[in-house]
């Protein structure tokens, strides 16, 4: 597995634990073979964690029955120490859990972890005891599945339609000189002609909510697109500009052309690139337009930032730069995941209102409330929801409403 982030091996090692105890889901069964298939090494880890003698030795001396928070954190830390590693951070108060994200020792991390998952501390998050009453339940007849498909739009220069999901893979049209295809991959690619383009046609991809699609323009920018976005853009690139305009949160992979800029309009703000990976997120519900830049340089509103840098844009075109930016937390949705690293409980149902597609009743009810973790965007909406009830929330689901109690 890559980097060995102990937030991602804290998940794989719930999902093993899950599967052990016959508690996995259809979801967590996907998430876990693609995890499997992707690397030797993944597999390898797997066994790992599956041995029976390594779970037994690493059980040694844990209180299971721990009657508390506070007691079940001791005998966590118990085995850390055992295992001569770094007692994990305390849990932040007032419903905000944290768990370190730091690079350690694959065998080593492997043997507390399962420790961990198997006291039902899932995806490393300590459990504040409550009453939980009936009403909180979540209904299996009540639950959203995960979305399926691309859910995506194409509209063409005519304004005519084509509903991605719907049409075979192969060629679909031709706009100017340009040929679009949709490839077997799901993913939209653009093809430009040797010949000049005398007229520029613009096309409007968008997806709804529980969407996300990949498209490759003309130019060979490669461009992946969240839930409820859109992206209109020319069919060639043919003046001394690359322009494009971003409603919702896309994440582009420009392929760098000498004198011919990549531009981004995202409402008031302008992003330039010098060459680079960055995502855009301006979904109009969001208080700030961010610009998160992974690799090479971006220009903002005329600020230039560096790797790791965010670039936050109020509505009132107010701009502040913040350093330090975890790509794992930006690009969680394009690798098939939610990250959230303390994030605030209001703007982690947003993100979930927009891939279920459903509402959020009484979001009030999360003022000074937030949450650390990753969960599959693969699970099912009542997994997503039982994981944030550790947050204190309470709700129930009502058809394609998320109703939150006081």
């Amino acid at each position: 597995m890559a980097d060995d982030n102990i937030l991602s091996l804290l998940e794989i090692a719930g999902l093993v634990y899950r599967q052990r105890t016959g508690a996995l889901s259809p979801g967590e069964q996907a998430t876990l073979e693609t995890w499997l298939a992707a690397d030797p090494a993944n597999r390898a880890l797997f066994d790992e964690l599956s041995r029976q003698d390594w779970i037994d030795e690493s059980l040694t001396g844990l209180d299971l029955a721990a009657p508390s928070r506070d007691a079940l954190y001791a005998s966590v830390t118990r085995v850390y120490q055992a295992l001569g590693m770094e007692t994990p951070v305390v849990p932040m108060v007032n419903r905000d859990y944290h768990i370190p994200r730091r690079l350690i020792g694959r065998r080593v991390a492997a043997a507390a972890i399962i420790v961990i998952a198997s006291t039902g501390a899932y995806l490393g998050f300590f459990r504040r005891p409550r009453v939980v009453e009936q009403s909180e339940t979540v209904s299996l007849k009540n639950d959203v599945p995960a979305p399926t498909g691309t859910k995506t739009t194409l509209t063409l220069g005519s304004g005519q339609t084509i509903i991605l999901d719907s049409v075979q893979y192969g060629n679909l049209t031709r706009q100017g000189n340009t040929q679009v295809a949709k490839l077997k991959n799901n993913q939209l690619a653009y093809e430009p002609s040797t010949e000049p383009t005398a007229t520029v046609v613009y096309n409007t991809l968008s997806t709804a909510k529980g969407g996300q699609t990949l498209v490759t323009l003309a130019d060979g920018t490669k461009v992946w697109l969240n839930a409820l976005s859109s992206l209109h853009y020319p069919t060639a690139f043919t003046v001394s500009t690359r322009d494009v305009e971003l409603t919702g949160e896309a994440y582009f992979e420009v392929a760098h052309h000498a004198g011919q800029p990549f531009r981004v309009h995202a409402g008031k703000t302008l992003v330039e690139d010098i060459g680079t990976r960055f995502d855009v997120n301006a979904y109009s519900d969001e208080p700030d337009l961010k610009t998160t830049l992974l690799q090479g340089a971006v220009r903002v509103d005329g600020r230039v930032l560096v790797p790791g840098e965010q670039a936050a844009v109020d509505k009132g075109g107010q701009l502040q730069v913040q350093k330090g930016i975890d790509p794992d937390e930006v690009l969680g949705w394009k690798n098939g995941e939610f990250v959230f690293n303390r994030l605030d409980m209001a703007a982690i149902l947003r993100q979930v209102g927009r891939w279920y597609d459903v509402d959020i009743v009484n979001p009030g009810q999360m003022t000074h409330r937030s949450f650390s973790g990753i969960v599959s965007r693969n699970s099912n909406l009542s997994e997503v929801m039982k994981i944030l009830e550790q947050a204190g929330i309470r709700f129930r689901i009502e058809g394609k409403k998320i109703i939150l109690l006081p």
